[in-house]
């Protein structure tokens, strides 16, 4: 973690040609951001994520095609 810097890099590996939705929640299920979906190729890409404007605390970061979901939790410290 790096105190001056408040954003974050997610690597992620797409298998199948499709849409990506990324989305970050708190952890009473509030959507608080969303990158609008993006087609990718097959093959390894990274989104980066600016946490600047919210508060300390613990967020779900959300990235889901059409048929997978996977999600994580990260802590935000100020």
């Amino acid at each position: 973690p790096n105190p001056f810097n408040s954003s974050i890099a997610i690597s992620y590996g797409v298998s199948h040609a499709g849409w990506i939705e990324l989305n970050v929640f708190n952890n009473h299920g509030q959507k608080l951001l969303s990158i609008p979906p993006t087609y990718c190729s097959t093959g390894v890409f990274r989104q980066h994520i600016d946490f600047a404007k919210l508060p300390t605390g613990s967020y779900i970061i959300s990235l889901s095609t059409g048929t997978i979901s996977n999600n994580v939790w990260v802590t935000h410290l100020r």
